[in-house]
């Protein structure tokens, strides 16, 4: 049995798919009227412990994440009690977030980027829907699946669901022991340096907006490989892969 774990389905510039820092998610929920709480990643680690026993699904399980998934994915593993049958058999972390990357960015991506898009239709700039292989049915109920979890979204403290996961030092320990592990990381600069450009053509964006976003988009290009190669370290059985010369688009 596979299970899959992402955060988002959704372009680089959505605003509702960011990783943010607490203040920041804060600040989005200030117009609500009731008390809002925090989703950290052992809330959602613990629906999906939840969410198998329910639905009787069986092991063994291949756990696979992207994005912030892997924030979860990983505390979902800390949190178990794992029998002598080993029921997680291998691992996969697509384009993962890690302790790291939360702690050298308050927001992934930045404000600015985003304020650059604008409303620009990121989905037909990169013919998203046509290269994911869905039907217009399928790219609907997705599309409207993401905006049923956009409230959701915006209460994620990614950032201390983040640092709580770094107090375990899963990195140093070979967490995930000898099991299978593959590590995917895409080339995401080359998506928000592509979006960026596109977007700067139709004049978006002030001028300290743009620079903002170039001295983003440069530091991620410069640390990425060494964020992503790190996870290797969760494994003695671990491998490494680069996907293409793009990320995600």
């Amino acid at each position: 049995m596979t299970y899959a774990i992402s955060n988002n389905i959704s372009a680089p510039l959505s605003a509702a798919s960011s990783m943010t820092a607490p203040a920041t998610t804060a600040a989005r929920c200030r117009t609500c009227t009731k008390p809002q709480k925090r989703i950290l990643a052992a809330d959602t680690a613990r629906d999906l412990t939840n969410l198998l026993a329910t639905t009787h699904l069986q092991p063994p399980y291949l756990l696979v994440a992207h994005s912030y998934g892997g924030i979860i994915l990983r505390t979902f593993f800390q949190l178990q009690i794992f029998s002598a049958e080993e029921p997680v058999k291998a691992i996969l972390l697509f384009d993962t977030a890690t302790e790291l990357m939360l702690q050298l960015f308050p927001r992934v991506p930045p404000l600015a980027l985003v304020e650059v898009g604008g409303n620009v239709d990121v989905a037909a700039l990169t013919n998203l829907p046509m290269d994911s292989g869905f039907s217009d049915e399928e790219w609907k109920y997705a599309v409207a699946a993401e905006k049923r979890c956009t409230h959701a979204l915006g209460l994620e403290d990614t950032h201390a669901s983040a640092h709580a996961l770094a107090l375990h030092r899963q990195l140093d320990g070979k967490g995930f022991g000898q099991r299978p592990l593959t590590v995917v990381q895409c080339n995401m600069a080359a998506d928000y340096q592509f979006l960026y450009d596109e977007v700067v053509k139709l004049g978006n964006g002030s001028e300290e907006e743009r620079r903002a976003a170039r001295n983003f988009i440069e530091t991620w290009r410069l640390f990425h490989g060494q964020i992503a190669s790190a996870q290797c370290g969760l494994s003695t059985d671990a491998r490494m892969r680069v996907w293409g010369n793009g990320g995600m688009i």
